[in-house]
């Protein structure tokens, strides 16, 4: 559940990135990304968003892995609209975070004996 939640988060912020008003917001800087460079980024953020969707459905069931991936969903975009309006330029070191907790969390995934996390 909170690899998914990491996920969402990667996958919304990347969205949110590829906007240049938020990019500007986050880095300060009056320059956008190519536009190019901006679909890319769209992209990979609505690829993201669809395979925790996916893994979620997987691990879960159709029936309740939706309804966790809607519920994870809104609570990454609630996280993130407030991260955008008061911090903006912490977006990006807590978007690396996400990314290494995730990678490590994919990594790890049924490799730690069961119970010995409580």
């Amino acid at each position: 559940m909170i690899l998914t939640f990491l996920l969402l988060f990667i996958g919304l912020a990347l969205l949110a990135l590829s906007q240049p008003r938020h990019y500007r917001n986050v880095r300060s800087m009056y320059v956008a990304l190519p536009l190019a460079v901006r679909q890319v980024v769209r992209t990979l953020g609505f690829g993201v968003v669809a395979f925790a969707g996916a893994w979620c459905v997987q691990t879960q069931g159709v029936a309740l892995g939706l309804v966790v991936w809607l519920g994870q969903l809104t609570l990454a975009a609630w996280l993130l609209a407030l991260l955008l309006s008061h911090r903006p330029r912490w977006l990006v070191g807590l978007l690396f975070i996400a990314i290494v907790l995730s990678a490590l969390a994919i990594v790890t995934k049924g490799q730690i004996p069961p119970g010995s996390i409580d």
